[in-house]
């Protein structure tokens, strides 16, 4: 996630996760043997790293469908404990940082979806001028989850 990866590099242990059919996993883009898949995937990574890392805060982000897959997640009441994700989820469990010129998702539907359809605290900041690609380079996209990460008790780095 570019910008926003190397300022959460500042204050977290980040793992950047290659979802099987995406970017250099191999095999056909997209494929999965059923729906929920990637979620399941992402349990066991999370049970491996929780594990791994026992005394440390888990905050799960994701940009465009891995923002999709982390929402899932997060909202699933079998998936393992997250303290909070950013998807590009003390205040929200769950947050949603989208553009106003987001070409490929209305960001004005986001509001009253999250809202209806949440079942953790959930909160969107829609960041005005800003597309589907740039959201994860915009300063204020940045400031606005190292305001949440903060809400959730973690350090905020200066800068």
């Amino acid at each position: 996630m570019r910008t926003m990866g190397r300022w959460l590099l500042r204050i977290v242990i980040a793992y950047a996760l290659d979802l099987r059919g995406r970017g250099e996993s191999g095999g056909r883009s997209g494929d999965v043997d059923h729906i929920g898949q990637y979620e399941e995937d992402l349990t066991d990574v999370v049970a491996a790293l929780r594990s791994a890392h026992p005394d440390r805060g888990f905050v799960l982000s994701g940009h465009s469908m891995g923002g999709g897959i982390a929402q899932r997640f997060a909202q699933a009441s079998d998936s393992p404990a997250v303290d909070g994700s950013p998807v590009m989820g003390q205040g929200a469990n769950f947050l949603v940082v989208i553009g106003s010129e987001d070409e490929a998702f209305n960001a004005e539907a986001y509001p009253p979806i999250v809202a209806s359809h949440a079942t953790v605290p959930a909160a969107v900041e829609v960041v005005e001028g800003v597309n589907h690609n740039a959201i994860i380079h915009d300063h204020d996209a940045v400031q606005r989850v190292a305001e949440w990460i903060a809400e959730l008790g973690y350090a905020r780095p200066e800068g």
